[in-house]
């Protein structure tokens, strides 16, 4: 790694000190050690670093790339440059823009520990680029933009504090971008409804993946995420959210390819919650109605899923993987499944099963199903099973489905319970009974 610089604004810059006081080395801003560090490089800046500027300010390496960004860290000058986050120190400092003007940051560089505030938009901007914030503050009174029109970027957050300052801004994310955010909090301290968290802007084709997030100062009538295009992946998992929370996405999905998962997403410590959101409906656990699955050992659940009319019989089902499960060569699988009065027929629910093929198992992929044999061939109705379940609602239906592997070998085996009649609930029982 090349050589560090430093920068700390109370630098005299007239002392014999090769480090923090160096005419040739400290520097009095953070854009100016930019410039100069060198390509794998690392800029260390005092934790009480103070820098604020009543104009646009731009922070990228001129010498970093993709493949040997500059690391810029904050430490404790007075402690043989060891780690000390901004935001830990007695007289933490910050990066600062006052008035109507953003921080853009627009390389591929690394910042750890630094605290960001601006006076209106922070701003994440590179083409085919990767940027990583680590254990930063990023104060913010506008909005927050990740990729913009831009393309192929991918941004990360971890234990990264968010905080929003004032207004009802969100953060929006770009065209194909992708963003990582594992760990930290949102504040918002606006006084204000943001309506969503993350505003997808009209942009299509790219990933939101946040865990481990504390949502908890949302207010109700908020969302975390809109559903405005195509293409987006989105996924929420172990986040704390209010119990006021208006709802995890704010809209129906209007396109296949827009899918939003929500796992252990919930207002209590109940880990066992989940929504997944598509263009064919919604899934949801449900404890009101179960047979024997428990998600702790004691407590019961099942899946429920619920159709829209954009399902489609034998073509376009709402699909859920219920379990991965490990099976010696050629099992049964017996999957157990209730409704509210309907009978079932296997072109309206099937499962697939996913096995490692007998001769070559990198070809299993999606070797079975209990789907009717063609789209032409005439239904049958699933059979009837004895089961006794707990159920919340009048007239009860259990059905259930047992297929036989054939030509397989042992391994993992992952179900998929395909739910293709439209405006339909059914709840399916997670745990699979294989003989």
């Amino acid at each position: 790694m090349a050589s560090p610089v430093y920068v700390w604004h109370g630098s005299s810059q007239d002392d014999a000190d090769a480090t923090w006081n160096s005419a040739t080395i400290a520097y009095l801003t953070l854009e100016l050690a930019l410039a100069a560090v060198d390509a794998d490089g690392i800029v260390y800046v005092a934790s009480e670093h103070s820098q604020t500027q009543e104009s646009a300010l731009t922070l990228g390496s001129t010498n970093g790339t993709l493949a040997n960004p500059v690391t810029i860290i904050s430490v404790n000058k007075d402690d043989s440059d060891a780690y000390l986050a901004m935001v830990d120190d007695a007289a933490p400092g910050s990066v600062a823009t006052t008035g109507n003007y953003t921080i853009t940051i627009n390389k591929s560089d690394i910042y750890i520990g630094l605290t960001f505030n601006t006076g209106m938009d922070l701003s994440f901007y590179v083409q085919l680029g990767h940027q990583l914030m680590k254990n930063c503050l990023f104060k913010v009174t506008r909005t927050t933009i990740i990729g913009g029109a831009l393309y192929y970027m991918f941004v990360m957050w971890e234990n990264c504090i968010y905080e929003r300052t004032s207004g009802d801004r969100n953060i929006t994310i770009g065209y194909e971008a992708t963003f990582i955010w594992r760990g930290g909090t949102y504040k918002h301290n606006g006084g204000s409804t943001i309506g969503n968290v993350f505003d997808l802007n009209n942009a299509r084709d790219g990933t939101i993946d946040v865990s481990g997030v504390d949502f908890q100062d949302l207010d109700a009538g908020d969302y975390l995420v809109d559903t405005e295009n195509m293409g987006w992946k989105i996924w929420f998992k172990r986040c704390k959210v209010p119990a006021a929370l208006a709802g995890f996405i704010s809209g129906t999905i209007a396109h296949q390819g827009y899918t939003a998962k929500f796992h252990s997403v919930s207002s209590s410590d109940i880990i066992y919650q989940l929504q997944e959101n598509y263009y064919e409906g919604q899934i949801n656990s449900d404890v009101a109605t179960y047979y024997q699955a428990t998600y702790d050992g004691t407590n019961e659940y099942s899946i429920k899923m619920v159709s829209l009319a954009t399902a489609k019989e034998w073509v376009r089902p709402l699909r859920f993987k219920l379990a991965e499960i490990w099976a010696d060569a050629n099992p049964t699988l017996t999957v157990e499944l209730n409704t509210d009065n309907v009978v079932l027929q296997n072109d309206e629910f099937w499962i697939e099963i996913e096995y490692p093929d007998g001769t070559t198992g990198a070809l299993g992929g999606l070797d079975q199903t209990s789907r009717s044999a063609t789209i032409v061939t005439a239904p049958a109705n699933l059979t009837t099973s004895a089961v006794a379940w707990t159920e919340a609602f009048g007239t009860e239906k259990p059905q259930k489905i047992e297929e036989t592997i054939s030509g397989g070998q042992a391994g993992i085996h992952t179900v998929w319970a395909c739910l293709g009649k439209a405006s339909t609930t059914v709840y399916v029982c997670p745990k699979i009974t294989v003989s």
